[in-house]
């Protein structure tokens, strides 16, 4: 599903909130108290990830339930999320505790999970001139980079690839393996939506300015090359036959020069004047074809385990049911 859709306002759906946080004291409250103005049922966790300041006492003043997890990173935290959290929702919002992103879209995104069949909605970043100024060059070039990079991988419909604004099904959870540690968590949601072939949306969100007091959790380089390198490691488990293909395809395309020119010499003299070609050519084509097998291999045990996976979650869909 394409594009941005506006849908009524209108939604009495089980809606959890997860809001990973790090030394957000600041702007915490203000979060929950937006999240609670515009879907006051939502049911809302705040997992502590090892924070030294008071976001954890703040959260829980402002009515949300705590979570702690000691070890750092975006993506261990939302899994200890995923433990914890109660099994009877329709959908799962995760967003910043920082404030950054409006909220004020959650039932038009909530009607897209419930009503339209959506399994992943995002929320596609607007700036104002503010909040531009705010969002490190860097991490604005980073940002572009991994949309175009995680499109060509991942080849979902989803605009902006690391947008922490995400609202998920609960097919979609029920399927998650959540194996990232740090803020490659959005790079895996992404490959997880392409690699089950699961429906998204986009729907335009603003994204505000941070508080003077608060500061980026996010490492441009350090993480950076970690969404780089997670980029590269899932589309290898989810693509592996494109992934592995195109380097055969390469290969191959090398080795028949190279095996042609020995063989055209053995044909007119007899032998084979050109054995350092001939030893490449066909080294390159045995690789070329090994590594063809190997992605072939693979792309069968990876929609084995899809439908295994989809199988098991609909089984326990019907059996919580009964």
């Amino acid at each position: 599903m394409r594009g941005h859709i506006t849908v009524p306002k209108e939604s009495q759906s089980k809606l959890i909130v997860v809001i990973p946080c790090l030394n957000e004291a600041i702007s915490i409250s203000d979060t929950i108290h937006e999240v609670f103005r515009h879907s006051p049922a939502a049911r809302i966790y705040v997992v502590d990830n090892n924070s030294t300041d008071s976001t954890a006492e703040n959260a829980t003043a402002a009515g949300a339930e705590v979570i702690f997890e000691p070890s750092p990173g975006k993506g261990r935290a939302f899994r200890s999320a995923l433990k914890a959290i109660p099994r009877d929702f329709d959908a799962l919002l995760m967003i910043d505790g920082d404030g950054t992103y409006d909220v004020s879209r959650i039932e038009d995104a909530l009607e897209l999970i419930t009503n339209s069949g959506i399994d992943l909605v995002v929320g596609t970043r607007n700036f104002d001139s503010a909040s531009e100024k705010s969002f490190r060059r860097g991490h604005r070039i980073g940002n572009k980079g991994f949309s175009i990079l995680s499109k060509t991988f991942h080849a979902s419909q989803i605009e902006d690839s690391l947008s922490g604004w995400r609202l998920m099904s609960h097919q979609f959870i029920g399927t998650f393996p959540s194996n990232s540690q740090g803020f490659e968590i959005e790079t895996e949601i992404n490959a997880h939506a392409r690699n089950f072939d699961l429906n998204v949306a986009n729907i335009d969100v603003h994204y505000r300015e941070r508080s003077e007091d608060s500061f980026s959790k996010l490492r441009t380089y350090k993480d950076g090359y970690r969404i780089l390198m997670s980029n590269f490691r899932i589309a290898l488990q989810n693509r592996p036959l494109i992934f592995l293909g195109i380097p055969s395809i390469f290969a191959v395309l090398v080795a028949l020069p190279l095996i042609s020119r020995a063989v055209s010499g053995y044909l007119r003299n007899g032998t084979v004047e050109q054995l350092p070609s001939l030893l490449v050519g066909t080294s390159l084509a045995a690789g070329g074809i090994i590594f063809a097998a190997i992605g072939y291999l693979l792309e069968q045990m990876r929609r084995m385990h899809v439908s295994n996976t989809r199988q098991n979650y609909f089984l326990s869909v019907r059996k919580s049911s009964r």
